[in-house]
């Protein structure tokens, strides 16, 4: 399953404001690439509690350099890890 991380992207206007969430697909990157929890901390230096908590949605925020981190350790685009939905 993907987590729904909510960013609250705000367009300013008289009228109304947008809200928008993002999804992480970690998951599923980590499954298409058979990689586990364990050896993606190793590969990224990353602590494996961040990376779970990246999974199980209980992040409110992710480092650029985080970002940079995973899109290289799954040879990816942001497009690949990020999902836009609009409500």
């Amino acid at each position: 399953t993907n987590i729904i991380l909510e960013l609250y992207l705000y367009y300013y206007s008289f009228i109304n404001i947008t809200y928008m969430k993002i999804e992480i697909s970690l998951w599923e990157l980590m499954r298409k690439n058979k990689m586990t929890g364990i050896k993606l901390s190793s590969l990224i230096w990353i602590s494996q509690l961040q990376i779970s908590n990246i999974k199980n949605g209980k992040t409110k925020s992710i480092g650029l350099d985080t970002i940079a981190k995973l899109l290289t350790a799954f040879e990816c685009e942001p497009n690949d890890l990020f999902k836009i939905i609009k409500d």
